[in-house]
């Protein structure tokens, strides 16, 4: 039987090109979480699903370098009513990439400057494409269904651009699909992508339209969509949704009490979306409650996750042992819980200030939760 396919999406900051397998990778968190579990201790995940991670950052990296200045030459370029002069300042840190990703301004680049975001855009869908055009017609066995992980600024990357890719003319062959903004090869992948989906599936127009290309599940993790998104309308008014002419089947949106960053305009589950999932998480095993890895230890994450994703598996009888074992206070933060809990819960005030624009916000409260992280160091 052919394995599901998960498309993982990062979020902010700098990452490496192995960032999803790295020693704090969601994909090393999602197995170490799976050790718990009597049908996967001893084995690695890649035996059930196949993988494929999806890395932006570097577009960043690519159009920062040598913009020593980048917020002086910004001043008088067309740019969204989120960016505000504060925000602008920041940006002029530019020239220390370092710096730059780790407290979160490639957000303001990506909901401010359509540069930055089609180029983003452009990576992810291609990718997509490519990979489901390959895997669109198994030779045996049951269909291959695609899922998408996605977190923090990539839930609003994986919104955009699952709505662009159900919902645009792209081109195929040599023809110049995607936007002016990609790159020659990306062109060229999602072209041909298109091209040999429809010859698969015999049809004309978008084959990745939800007609044609479901997902079977999206998981969208400290979701930033409702802010940050540069779709038309609002983070509502898009596909990107479980109901009739939306392209997933099941959505599940899942938020962390005590992270600040996506309580930001967070994004709320409309009641019409039956087979939508909402949860509210509470646990704390390190001072990044924003983190990918973070998030993926409670089993509210990882189990529906190796559920949807993995042929075969029941998770009924391990959702009974993890509500019996799993903490909600990691061992090595216990003794400093309240104190974390108080610092948070500061940062959760100071996002919640409606007298300052959203981005800037955003800005103060991922400074501030980087503070907290140096401070609550982990041994």
């Amino acid at each position: 039987m052919a394995k599901n396919v998960l498309f993982v999406i990062h979020g902010i900051g700098e990452q490496r090109s192995d960032w999803a397998s790295s020693p704090d990778g969601p994909i090393t968190a999602l197995n170490e979480a799976a050790q718990n579990y009597d049908r996967f201790k001893g084995k690695d995940l890649s035996e059930f699903i196949e993988f494929i991670p999806i890395r932006y950052d570097d577009i960043f990296d690519k159009i920062l370098k040598g913009w020593g200045d980048l917020g002086s030459q910004l001043q008088g370029l067309p740019m969204a009513p989120l960016v505000t002069q504060a925000v602008l300042k920041v940006l002029e840190k530019a020239n220390d990439p370092n710096v730059f990703l780790t407290y979160g301004c490639d957000v303001p680049l990506y909901r401010g400057f359509t540069l930055f975001a089609q180029r983003v855009q452009a990576r992810v869908i291609a990718k997509i494409a490519r990979a489901i055009a390959d895997r669109a017609s198994p030779t045996g066995g049951a269909p291959v269904q695609f899922s998408v992980l996605a977190h923090s600024l990539g839930t609003t990357v994986a919104h955009d651009s699952l709505h662009l890719l159900g919902t645009e003319k792209w081109p195929g062959g040599d023809d110049d699909a995607g936007n002016a903004y990609s790159t020659a090869e990306e062109r060229k992948e999602l072209g041909d992508a298109s091209c040999a989906l429809r010859a698969k599936l015999k049809v004309s127009g978008n084959p990745f339209s939800p007609e044609h290309v479901r997902f079977q599940h999206i998981f969208m993790l400290a979701n930033t969509s409702a802010l940050l998104h540069t779709t038309p309308g609002d983070a509502y008014s898009t596909i990107v949704h479980p109901l009739n002419g939306g392209n997933c089947t099941n959505f599940y949106n899942l938020t962390h009490s005590l992270d600040p960053i996506s309580r930001i305009a967070a994004f709320t589950v409309p009641g019409t979306w039956k087979q939508a999932q909402s949860a509210m998480l509470n646990h704390l095993y390190d001072p990044n409650v924003h983190g990918f890895a973070h998030f993926i230890r409670n089993p509210d994450v990882h189990l529906p996750i190796l559920a949807g994703l993995v042929n075969g598996y029941e998770a009924d009888d391990d959702w009974e042992k993890a509500l019996e074992t799993f903490s909600p206070v990691g061992p090595l933060i216990a003794t400093k819980a309240d104190e974390l809990k108080g610092r948070l819960e500061g940062l959760l005030v100071e996002a919640s200030k409606d007298a300052f624009p959203a981005l800037d916000r955003w800005i103060n409260v991922c400074k501030g939760l980087q503070s907290v992280i140096a401070d609550f160091k982990m041994p």
